[in-house]
C-alpha cells in the first residue's frame, strides 16, 4: 500500500520534462560527496512534491494512499542515533535486535542472498568474495555472515566498518570471543578514500538504510562504486504497513521499550522499493539496478557495477 509505484512512476516522468527545461543537468552525472548528496536530496524532495500534486487530482483511493504515506514519514531520530543515550543502552538494543533476527530466520535469508551474490565472484577469481559492510554498528550481522560461511562452506568473507570507534573496537572483540578471522574497520561510508581501489568485491549495508537521506545513500553508494569491484547491496524493511506493524509487536516481545520506540520510527522512515531504484539510479547511473522484496518483510537494492562474466 506504501509502495506507491504508480503514482512515483508518473511523478517521475513529470519531474523529467521539467529539468529537461531547467539549465542545470538532470541529476545522474558521475558525481560524489556532498554535490551528489545535495543533488540527490532535492531531486526526491521534488519528485515527493510531484507526487502529492499528482495524488490530489487522483482518485480518493490515491489521494488516501498518498496521504497516509505522507503522514506516517518522519523525521524523528531512532534512540541508536542520539548522542543522549547511554552506550550501554545503545549495545542492549543490538542485542535485543540480534535476537529478534535470528527468531524470525533473517540471517538465514540474508545469508544465502549473500551466497547468491558471492558464487559466481568466487568462481571467477578463484577465491571466496571480498565482502565490506559499512554502518555495521556493533557487528552482529557481519559476525553472523562470517558464522554462516564457516558453519555452511559458502564462499564469502566478511569486514565490517563503522564511523563510531567504540563498536569497531567491540566488534573486534567479539570476533576474538567467537573465533572469527573478521576484521573491522573505522569508516565513514560517505568518505571511503582510506580504502584502496577494487578492495572489496561487494559492499553492503544491513538494516541501515533508513538512517540515512537520499543524499547520504547515494554517497555510499558512489563510495562503494571505486572500492568495489562487483557492485554495491543493501537490505532494509520493506515500506508497508505490515511490516510496520510486525517490527513493533517483535520489538515489544523483546522487552525492550527502546527497541519499540526505533522499530515505530523505523517503520515510519523505510524507503519505498521506487524511491531505492532512484536513488540507486542516481549515484551510478551507468549500473545495473534491480530492487525487489525478500521475505520476510525486506526490500533489497542492489547496484551491480560490472557483471560478473
Amino acid at each position: 500500500m506504501l509502495q506507491l509505484r504508480s503514482l512515483t512512476d508518473r511523478a517521475r516522468a513529470a519531474l523529467a520534462l521539467q529539468l529537461a527545461a531547467e539549465p542545470c543537468p538532470t541529476p545522474g552525472a558521475l558525481e560524489s560527496g556532498p554535490a551528489l548528496e545535495a543533488r540527490v536530496d532535492a531531486y526526491i524532495s521534488r519528485l515527493r512534491a510531484h507526487r502529492r500534486s499528482l495524488a490530489d487530482v487522483g482518485s480518493p483511493w490515491v489521494r488516501l494512499r498518498e496521504r497516509l504515506d505522507r503522514h506516517l514519514r518522519t523525521e524523528a531520530v531512532e534512540l541508536m542515533d542520539r548522542d543522549d543515550v547511554l552506550e550501554s543502552t545503545k549495545t542492549a538494543m543490538t542485542h535485543a535486535l540480534h535476537r529478534q533476527n535470528k527468531v524470525i530466520l533473517s540471517y538465514h535469508r540474508f545469508a544465502h542472498e549473500l551466497h547468491r551474490m558471492a558464487a559466481p565472484i568466487a568462481a571467477l577469481e578463484g577465491r571466496p568474495a571480498r565482502v565490506l559492510e559499512l554502518a555495521c554498528g556493533a557487528g552482529e550481522f557481519t559476525l553472523t555472515m562470517a558464522e554462516q560461511a564457516r558453519r555452511r562452506t559458502l564462499p564469502f568473507v566478511m569486514t565490517g566498518s563503522d564511523i563510531v570507534p567504540a563498536y569497531v573496537a567491540l566488534g573486534r572483540q567479539k570476533a576474538l570471543e567467537r573465533g572469527l578471522s573478521v576484521d573491522f574497520l573505522e569508516l565513514n561510508a560517505f568518505d571511503l578514500q582510506s580504502v584502496a581501489d577494487g578492495a572489496f568485491d561487494l559492499v553492503f549495508i544491513a538494516q541501515s538504510v533508513h538512517h540515512f537521506s537520499p543524499g547520504q545513500l547515494a554517497r555510499c553508494i558512489a563510495e562503494a562504486r571505486r572500492i568495489s569491484r562487483r557492485g554495491f547491496f543493501a537490505i532494509d524493511g520493506r515500506r508497508s504497513l505490515w511490516v510496520l506493524a510486525f517490527a513493533t509487536s517483535a520489538a515489544a516481545l523483546t522487552g525492550s521499550r527502546e527497541l519499540v520506540h526505533d522499530a515505530v520510527v523505523t517503520g515510519r522512515k523505510l524507503y519505498s522499493e521506487p524511491e531505492l531504484a532512484i536513488i540507486g539510479q542516481l549515484a551510478a547511473p551507468e549500473a545495473r539496478v534491480t530492487v525487489r522484496p525478500m521475505t520476510p518483510g525486506y526490500s533489497m537494492l542492489e547496484v551491480e557495477f560490472a557483471p560478473v562474466l
